[in-house]
């Protein structure tokens, strides 16, 4: 399809606006205003005609709600927030057939229109409703439209009667890996079958069509077969494999550590090799997201066949009393290095070396290095089991919805095999709490906190030494309004696991809500400490901490050091309106509890409770925080309030 001229232009612009309307009505895009403002003024842009791309001050100030003196040189919130949507882009278009989609190409800010010249697969677009031309196609580039230039597009249609061997070949050449046959060894086969099988021609080529799909069966199920065989050899008598393998769930991700000195002949630091090796191994089994392969795996030893990860340390000498450690996490299948530090232990920290705390928080936390690695690699696979809740900590840790009703599902699978599994019992927990939060009816959510808190009491007395299992108890105690029985359960929760970052951000937002204001600052100082890359309830934790401080200069700049806004986007706008509001800026108070009401639906002169109410389960939270917004003057208070 030629795009030069007014037409192309049109047939571009038509495209964006398609799919503008489409990707906001989406739900990656529904519940991130930030993003959707973010998309929307950049398809603006692009509709306005021949321009250069948009700069970051622009993003900034225009789309971003950043005031006017934003520096750009010194402030890469634009690039951070267009990254994450290049990002959601990718995620939306991963998970449906398309011919054209909008794309933001590495290092611009510019939307283009991409078309794919060679069509996605027969199935694929069998479930969307129709079926691209199999003729035509140019292999499998995609083409961009940047402006108003040539692009070659793909039509749409069925297969024709007259070009049923060219679709065919089309057809069963990517599925079988094969390249396309020379034309002069068809022609001399179709001969030869006029010859063995002289038929009229359209009964040859159902015939032709028929055995293809009998081939392609008998492959995929001798390809079904094998990997069935192989499975269950690779794991048959693997004593270190959990027993998840029996039970029919997908097993835990197993884990070896090798920790060597430089110096193989110095006893002392032989001796710091196995401590540490000691120390890592104690720390990952804290976490339930991996198995450890058994045995001491200390200096020297190698990973076994059936290991996946690899954690590999090599101490140098440094100052006097300390040892460099430089750790590297290796994916054994492809031996790839896929992450990597360095330490300074020093030797009188034996045998806690608390400076090994963040790599091993990193590596091994419920949403690590290796965790992520596996959804990275698996990333639509929600099999019960590990899949499943690799799933569900994505979900939790990075507060995204999407695959929240296939999590659901496949919890629901894995409890029917292990009715008591804590794991698996807290993240439903966490979900019917989650349900709970968006539902708008108050049977509805009575019923998901009933039954939230029923799984959170069941984790618990499947396995109190699960710090997953306490952490679900403490938090069904706070959503009921229980602060000393929630803050005994934490205590309990810290205990069992205190390098779970995630898991010490949200009890410090508990101890916050309880009055204990240095207890959350404690947590959410040290979890920020262990863990930077998913900082945003550690934030927010730290930022009430602040307006109860009466410090809102310090909370609002804490609040500034967030990349990911949207994860905790209520929470922003009320520290925000309350930080304004103690500094006496009234009007930039007001816009942010208007942002905030316009996130939930609800008219301006809705009560604070009923706004609040719309983004918190605990009653405890939403009566603290309105108090805190009457307090400082946001919100007027009422009768009765």
């Amino acid at each position: 399809m030629n795009m030069d001229g007014a037409d192309g232009r049109a047939e571009v612009e038509r495209i964006l606006r398609q799919e503008l309307s489409q990707l906001l009505a989406s739900p990656f895009f529904s519940r991130s205003p930030v993003q959707s403002r973010l998309l929307r003024y950049l398809v603006g842009h692009r509709l306005r005609g021949d321009q250069p791309p948009p700069k970051a001050y622009a993003i900034a100030t225009e789309a971003l709600g950043r005031p006017s003196d934003f520096d750009a040189s010194i402030d890469s919130y634009p690039r951070v927030m267009v990254g994450r949507l290049r990002a959601l882009l990718e995620r939306y278009y991963s998970e449906q057939p398309w011919l054209y989609r909008l794309r933001i190409p590495q290092g611009s800010y510019d939307v283009v229109v991409q078309y794919r010249a060679a069509p996605p697969s027969r199935a694929t677009m069998a479930r969307a409703g129709s079926l691209p031309s199999l003729h035509g196609g140019e292999g499998a580039a995609d083409h961009e439209v940047g402006g108003a230039g040539d692009v070659g597009r793909q039509g749409r249609g069925a297969l024709s009667a007259a070009g049923g061997y060219d679709a065919l070949a089309a057809l069963l050449a990517p599925a079988l890996a094969l390249p396309d046959p020379p034309q002069g060894i068809w022609a001399r086969l179709m001969s030869w079958l006029d010859r063995v099988l002289p038929q009229p021609h359209a009964l040859r080529r159902w015939t032709m069509m028929v055995a293809a799909i009998c081939l392609a069966a008998m492959l995929g199920g001798g390809a079904a077969l094998l990997a069935s065989y192989y499975g269950q050899s690779m794991h048959s008598g693997a004593g270190q494999r959990p027993v998840e393998t029996v039970k029919g769930l997908v097993p835990l991700p197993l884990v070896d550590v090798r920790v060597a000195a430089s110096d193989e002949q110095d006893p002392a630091a032989t001796a710091m090799a196995r401590a540490v090796a000691a120390r890592i191994r104690d720390g990952a089994r804290r976490f339930e997201m991996l198995s450890l392969r058994g045995g001491q795996g200390g200096h020297g030893e190698q990973g076994g066949g059936d290991v996946d990860y690899l954690i590999d340390v090599m101490l140098t000498p440094a100052d006097e009393g300390q040892m460099d450690a430089v750790v590297m996490v290796y994916r054994l299948a492809d031996q790839r290095s896929i992450w990597s530090r360095r330490f300074l232990l020093k030797r009188a920290n034996a045998p806690d070396f608390p400076a090994l705390d963040p790599a091993i928080s990193q590596i091994a936390g419920n949403y690590g290095v290796i965790v992520r690695d596996q959804t990275g690699q698996l990333a639509d696979d929600y099999r019960k089991g590990f899949p499943c809740l690799a799933q569900f900590q994505r979900m939790r840790v990075s507060r995204q919805q999407d695959g929240f009703d296939k999590i659901a599902a496949c919890l629901d699978q894995g409890l029917k095999k292990r009715p008591r599994d804590p794991m698996m019992l807290s993240a439903q927990s966490y979900m019917l709490y989650n349900q709970a939060m968006h539902s708008n009816h108050a049977d509805k959510v009575k019923e998901y906190l009933e039954k939230g808190t029923r799984q959170a009491v069941a984790a618990y007395a499947a396995d109190p030494s699960s710090s997953a299992a306490a952490f679900a108890r403490a938090r069904a105690y706070f959503i009921l309004g229980q602060c000393n029985e929630g803050m005994a359960m934490a205590r309990r929760a810290e205990e069992g696991n205190g390098l779970d970052s995630d898991m010490l951000s949200r009890l410090a937002i508990l101890y916050q809500f309880c009055g204990r204001k240095d207890e959350a600052q404690r947590l959410s100082t040290r979890a920020l400490m262990l863990d930077p890359a998913f900082p945003a309830i550690a934030m927010v934790a730290r930022s009430l901490v602040l307006l109860e401080k009466s410090k809102p200069q310090e909370a609002l700049e804490q609040l500034d050091g967030l990349t990911n806004v949207e994860a905790v986007e209520a929470h922003y706008y009320v520290i925000q309106a309350v930080a304004y509001g103690q500094l006496g800026l009234k009007t930039n108070a007001e816009t942010a509890w208007n942002r905030l009401i316009a996130l939930a639906g609800m008219s301006e002169n809705a009560r604070a409770e009923d706004v609040l109410r719309h983004f918190r389960v605990a009653d405890i939270m939403v009566r603290r925080e309105a108090m805190m917004l009457r307090d400082a003057g946001v919100v007027p208070l009422r009768t009765g309030d």
